[in-house]
C-alpha cells in the first residue's frame, strides 16, 4: 500500500511577441499562464504528505535591449499574480482549508561590453522571487527515509515542536524568497581558446532550506527529522571554464565552481551547499574508421573537494540519550561530518555505423568508494559504484516514390 498516492495535473502556456524596433529598442513582450492541481487518492490510511491544492499563476513580462556602438543595454520587468487554494487534513484528520495571494514585481538591469574582436564583458543586477512550493509549507510525515514538516506544518512553544495543527499563511511569519544578484562575466576566444569567468553574489531574503531538527522513535528504529526553515542567506561565488580545440579532432574543456555562503542572521555555516569541484573532459573524434562511419571517445576525469564550510556536527546517539536538547531556534546542525574528497574518472565510446548508433560508457571506472554530500542517502550508504551503460539506436528510413 503506498504511502503517498496522488495525481497532478500542470500546465504552462506562454505567448511571446517579438516587436519591431522601436527607437532603437529591440526586445519582446510576453504572458504566462502556469496552473497546478493536486488530488490526493485516498486509501494510503495516512495524512497526506502534501495536501489536495489548486495553484494559479499569471505573470506578464518585457525585456528590451539598446545596443549602440560596442554596447548593449538589456532592461528586463516581470509581474507575477498567484493564488492558491489548499484544502489538507489535521492530524487528527480534521480538514483545513486555506486561500492565499502572492504578488511580485521583479526586474533586471544588464550591461555588455565588446572589448575586442575576441573578447567582451557584462554585468547584471536583478532581482528574483519565488514562492514556497507546497512541500516547503505543508510535507507532513514520512517521506522516503526521513520524517519531513513544511514551514506551516510545525511551531516552537516555549521550546517544544508542535505538529498537531496547521498553521494559516496568513498568521505565520512565512514569506517569499526575494533575491538580489550581482553578476559580472568576462570572456575571451582566440586560436582556439575560450576562456570564460563569472563572478556573483546572491543575498536571499527567506530562503528556504530543509535542516535537520532531531531523530523520532519509529517501530522501525530511529528516523532523522527534518524542518523546512526560512533565513537570509548571503552566497559568494566564481566559475571559470577553459575551452580548446587542439586540432579538428582532438578538444578539452576544463571547469572549477566555488561557492561560499553565509547565514547572515546567526553568522554561521548554510548546509547542503556544494563544495569546491573540478572537472576536465577530453574529446576525440576519429571520424571513420574501418566499416564506421565515424566514431568518438571521451574521457572525463573530476575531483570534488571536501566542504569546508559544513555546520557542526551532532551524531544521533546524542539527540536518543537526550544529552543534547534542540529547538527551531538552534544553530543549523548536521547529523555527521562533510564528506571527503573523491576523485572519478568516466570513459565513453560512441559510433555510428549506417543507420546504427551506439555507444558504450563506464562510470566511475575505478570503482571508486565515496558519498555525494548533496545526497541525504549519504547518512546511510555510499554512492554506487563502477556502472556500464549500453545504448543501440536504429533510425528508420522511409523512401518517397515522388522523389
Amino acid at each position: 500500500m503506498p504511502i503517498i498516492d496522488l495525481d497532478l495535473l500542470t500546465y504552462n502556456y506562454q505567448l511571446e511577441w517579438k516587436h519591431p524596433k522601436w527607437s532603437k529598442l529591440d526586445g519582446l513582450l510576453g504572458v504566462q499562464y502556469f496552473s497546478q492541481n493536486n488530488d490526493n487518492n485516498p486509501g494510503t490510511q495516512t495524512t497526506p504528505f502534501i495536501p489536495n491544492y489548486n495553484t494559479d499563476r499569471l505573470s506578464v513580462f518585457s525585456v528590451e535591449n539598446l545596443t549602440f556602438g560596442k554596447n548593449t543595454v538589456e532592461v528586463g520587468l516581470r509581474f507575477d499574480f498567484e493564488t492558491n487554494d489548499v484544502r489538507g487534513r489535521e492530524i487528527n484528520q480534521e480538514i483545513f482549508r486555506d486561500n492565499y495571494t502572492f504578488t511580485n514585481f521583479t526586474g533586471s538591469l544588464g550591461y555588455v561590453r565588446q572589448l575586442s574582436k575576441n573578447s567582451s564583458f557584462r554585468t547584471n543586477i536583478g532581482t528574483a522571487w519565488r514562492t514556497p512550493n507546497m512541500e516547503e509549507l505543508f510535507s507532513f510525515g514520512q517521506h522516503g527515509f526521513k520524517t519531513t514538516y513544511g514551514l506551516l506544518r510545525f511551531k516552537d512553544t516555549n521550546g517544544e515542536l508542535s505538529t498537531n495543527e496547521v498553521i494559516p499563511l496568513v498568521q505565520s511569519d512565512t514569506n517569499p524568497e526575494r533575491g538580489y544578484k550581482f553578476i559580472n562575466e568576462f570572456q575571451t576566444n582566440k586560436n582556439g581558446n575560450t576562456h570564460n569567468m563569472t563572478v556573483y553574489s546572491h543575498f536571499i531574503e527567506n530562503y528556504v532550506f530543509d535542516r535537520p531538527i532531531g531523530v523520532f522513535g519509529t517501530i522501525r528504529g530511529p528516523m532523522p527529522a527534518f524542518i523546512f526553515d526560512q533565513v537570509d542567506a548571503l552566497f559568494y561565488g566564481a566559475d571559470y571554464s577553459w575551452k580548446k580545440a587542439w586540432d579538428n579532432k582532438i578538444s578539452s574543456v576544463f571547469g572549477i565552481s566555488y561557492l561560499w555562503s553565509r547565514n547572515v542572521k546567526d553568522n554561521t555555516p548554510l548546509i547542503n551547499q556544494p563544495p569546491i569541484s573540478t572537472n576536465f573532459e577530453l574529446k576525440w573524434n576519429q571520424g571513420k574508421v574501418w566499416l564506421l562511419d565515424s566514431s568518438k571517445w571521451m574521457v572525463r576525469p573530476s575531483y570534488t573537494f571536501k566542504q569546508f564550510q559544513a555546520p557542526r556536527t551532532i551524531i544521533p546517539t546524542s539527540l536518543v540519550d537526550g544529552s543534547i536538547e534542540l529547538t527551531t531556534n538552534s544553530e543549523i546542525f548536521d547529523f555527521a561530518k562533510a564528506t571527503n574528497g573523491y576523485f572519478l574518472l568516466d570513459l565513453s565510446w560512441s559510433f555510428k555505423w549506417k543507420n546504427l548508433n551506439g555507444g558504450v560508457t563506464v562510470q566511475n571506472l575505478f570503482n571508486t568508494t565515496y558519498r555525494d554530500y548533496l545526497n541525504e542517502m549519504r547518512y546511510f550508504a555510499n554512492e554506487p559504484g563502477r556502472n556500464l551503460l549500453f545504448t543501440l539506436k536504429y533510425t528508420f528510413k522511409t523512401s518517397n516514390k515522388n522523389e
